[in-house]
């Protein structure tokens, strides 16, 4: 059971060194759908559903 702990430890330590420390900015579901017309024809764009609803 303590090797259980030891690794879930390990695992947590390295999850909170690991994530990206960037800033979000705010943006409309038109600012999206604007930034994707952009790349029209030049690369393949994935959108998510909630970010234009």
């Amino acid at each position: 059971m303590f090797k259980l702990y030891k690794i879930l430890f390990i695992s947590f330590i390295f999850i909170l060194i690991g994530c990206d420390r960037g800033y979000l900015v705010r943006v409309t579901a038109q600012d999206v759908l604007d930034a994707a017309a952009l790349e029209k024809g030049k690369r393949a764009v994935l959108i998510n559903v909630w970010a234009t609803w």
